[in-house]
């Protein structure tokens, strides 16, 4: 019939994060005052695969601070560091707020983005840039 189908399956396990963390690390605050400030409706939360285990949590954060209505956009049409605004027109979204790596592809929807955040062992990195450097 000349369809062709790609399955396969991801990793999306819960993560067990504190609140704190969860709004440090994925910019809660900042995101939903750039949601109320800009007046947006619909808003979709896009996240790449490695992130849909807390997609929820975040969800439910942004949700209990905004009138906003949220759809999670996962599995998206191209590739996840890209905006996919062909999802947030199917459900006539105002805006996009992009979680994970990002290649900044040019949109016809305004956009938030939300980079990866990792913490750094500022002892241990200090340790290692002595040894391996002269002072």
């Amino acid at each position: 019939d000349g369809k062709i189908c790609i399955e396969r399956e991801i990793d999306a396990g819960k993560v067990e994060l504190e609140t704190n963390d969860l709004n440090e690390r994925f910019k809660i605050l900042e995101t939903c005052k750039w949601i109320t400030e800009n007046n947006f409706n619909k808003v979709c939360l896009q996240f790449p695969d490695e992130l849909l285990g807390v997609s929820a949590d975040i969800y439910e954060e942004i949700r209990n601070r905004t009138s906003a209505d949220l759809y999670i956009l996962g599995d998206t049409s191209y590739a996840s560091c890209c905006i996919d605004s062909v999802a947030a027109m199917h459900v006539q979204g105002d805006a996009v707020i992009h979680y994970g790596h990002t290649c900044f592809t040019k949109t016809n929807i305004p956009v938030f983005t939300v980079l990866p955040k990792e913490s750094l062992n500022i002892e241990v990195t200090k340790k290692l840039l002595l040894e391996n450097f002269d002072t």
